[in-house]
C-alpha cells in the first residue's frame, strides 16, 4: 500500500465525522499523526484538491463572523464508500509497512562517512520536537488516543536509537 493511500486515509478519517476547515485540519495533522506520514501544509492542500476532484470530499466556503473566508471540507457519500474501501486495503497490508526511519538506516553509514553527522543531530532534534508536540495534544480516548500513543512510542524508539549512535 502506498504512502499516498495512507495519507488519504488519515485525511478522510478526520473529515468523515464532521466538517473541518483546511487550517484546522493542517494544525491537527501537524501536531498529531501527520508527521508520521510526511503530511505538511503544502501537500495537504494538494491532497484535499485531489480528493475533491475525485468527488470524495467537497468544500463549502464559510465566513464565521468577521473572520476571513474559509473552505470547510465535508466527506461525500462516495467518499464514505471510498474511505471504507481504503481502510480495508490499508489494514490488509499492515504487515508490509515499515517505519520511516527503517527506510533510511541502510544509508546511515554513507551519511556518517560523508561527515553529515549534523543530519543525524537534526533528526534527533526533530524527533524531540515531534514527541513534545504529541504530548501537548489533549488526551484522546479510544483508537485515536492509542494511535497517538503508538506514534509517540515509535518516535521515542527512533530517538533512542539515533542517540545511541553519537
Amino acid at each position: 500500500m502506498s504512502l499516498s493511500a495512507h495519507r488519504e486515509l488519515l485525511v478522510l478519517s478526520f473529515i468523515r465525522d464532521h466538517a473541518i476547515h483546511g487550517y484546522a485540519l493542517a494544525e491537527a495533522l501537524e501536531n498529531g499523526l501527520g508527521p508520521a506520514l510526511g503530511i505538511k501544509r503544502a501537500n495537504l492542500y494538494a491532497l484535499l484538491q485531489r480528493l475533491e476532484e475525485r468527488k470524495l470530499i467537497r468544500h463549502k466556503t464559510v465566513r464565521p463572523g468577521n473572520a476571513p473566508e474559509r473552505r470547510e471540507y465535508r466527506i461525500t457519500a462516495k467518499g464514505r464508500d471510498g474511505y471504507r474501501e481504503l481502510l480495508r486495503r490499508c489494514w490488509s497490508t499492515v504487515p508490509d509497512t515499515m517505519l520511516p526511519l527503517a527506510v533510511l538506516l541502510p544509508s546511515l553509514d554513507e551519511l556518517t562517512k560523508a561527515g553529515q553527522a549534523e543530519a543525524v543531530a537534526s533528526a534527533v532534534l526533530g524527533l524531540k520536537e515531534r514527541i513534545k508536540a504529541i504530548r501537548a495534544i489533549p488526551a484522546h480516548g479510544g483508537s485515536a488516543g492509542a494511535a497517538l500513543q503508538l506514534i509517540e512510542q515509535h518516535y521515542a524508539l527512533d530517538l533512542k536509537f539515533l542517540s545511541s549512535l553519537s
